[in-house]
């Protein structure tokens, strides 16, 4: 993975949060999509869109670790900035 220099006023939470936000209902309703009756060809699109939507999310989550990191601050699987679309499903 590159490491990347972040500006120090930038505000990663603001940015996860709307990075977040569209992402809910866009895994949740290609989650929902992958388990009905669809074509090969619309699966493959649908699950297309679930992993990119996947790795939005972990993006995010990296972009927070990376910040907290570089302010010296102890970061855990359970930080509550980080979470998995499980976790995003679930709140909503």
């Amino acid at each position: 993975m590159e490491i990347v220099c972040l500006p120090e006023n930038l505000d990663l939470r603001t940015l996860s949060h709307e990075l977040r936000t569209p992402l809910v209902p866009i895994l949740g309703l290609s989650q929902q999509l992958l388990e009905t009756e669809l074509t090969r060809e619309q699966k493959n699109l649908i699950n297309d869109i679930f992993v990119a939507g996947n790795q939005l999310l972990n993006l995010a989550n990296e972009l927070l670790k990376t910040k907290k990191l570089g302010n010296n601050n102890s970061l855990t699987d359970n930080d509550p900035q980080t979470v998995s679309f499980h976790k995003l499903n679930s709140m909503s």
